[in-house]
């Protein structure tokens, strides 16, 4: 720890991660970290590498080279589940399994290493009002949501997991603008909550970008661009401007 309290190294580093096609590097050898307190936006043109460099942050990738170290240690392979339950990836497009709301939010009670956990049904209640939505919501059916609510879903499971880092794809592309306004301020607030977490938010929108993040990333081509551009954390947990910067337009 260093004397703000935080770790003097990355939470989550990639070294050298590569992935090619027969034509071409879909991830040319990328190095990356991410520190305890950062709010990283990452933009590129659609296929530039941005959901594939996600993926491979967490193991979920086949056939990627390089190295990730957690804490400052090689990440190794009997970790992986308790890696996975701390930096947790939300894909676009989210599961969800029959049945409801409230029982989706307790699916990776299945997994070892959230099986001691117990789900606070009150604080599931809470998140959820905070996103527009009643109590009641939680015994909704799973099969009635639109997309946009399966991102709600999701996002609200991920959270309750009081995870360390997030990884965001896209996470509002299919929400209605006060939606993911609200999504985004919920993710904004649990990271200011704690000094040690942090995120990684996909987004084509350069305005949602810079709304997100407080440095951001681009990706082209397989290669990745971390030069750091700063942006002053928001007065409120808000951070942005207006509802139309997180539109449906993040896909």
């Amino acid at each position: 720890m260093d004397a703000s309290g935080t770790d003097a190294v990355p939470v989550l580093q990639a070294l050298g991660l590569a992935k090619r096609s027969e034509s071409r590097w879909l991830l040319d050898h990328v190095d990356c970290s991410l520190w305890a307190g950062q709010r990283i936006s990452l933009s590129g043109p659609s296929g530039s590498g941005k959901t594939l460099l996600l993926r491979s942050l967490v193991l979920l990738e086949p056939d990627v080279e390089g190295t990730l170290f957690w804490h400052g240690r090689p990440l190794e392979p009997d970790q992986v589940p308790q890696f996975r339950s701390r930096v947790i990836y939300l894909p676009q497009k989210p599961f969800l399994a029959p049945g409801s709301v409230w029982e989706n939010l307790r699916l990776p009670l299945r997994f070892a290493a959230h099986r001691q956990r117990q789900l606070d049904r009150r604080r599931a209640e809470e998140l959820f009002e905070r996103l527009g939505r009643s109590p009641q919501w939680l015994d909704q059916d799973s099969s009635h949501l639109s997309g946009g609510e399966a991102q709600l879903v999701a996002l609200v499971r991920a959270l309750l997991l009081e995870p360390e880092v997030l990884l965001l794809d896209e996470p509002t592309a299919a929400m209605d603008p006060r939606s993911a306004r609200a999504a985004s301020e919920l993710v904004f607030g649990w990271q200011q909550q704690d000094p040690r977490r942090c995120y990684l938010w996909v987004t084509h929108q350069r305005s949602l970008a810079s709304a997100v993040g407080g440095e951001q990333w681009e990706m082209l081509s397989g290669r990745l661009n971390t030069q750091r551009s700063d942006y002053p954390a928001p007065a409120s947990s808000a951070p942005p401007s207006s509802p139309e910067q997180v539109s449906q337009g993040d896909g």
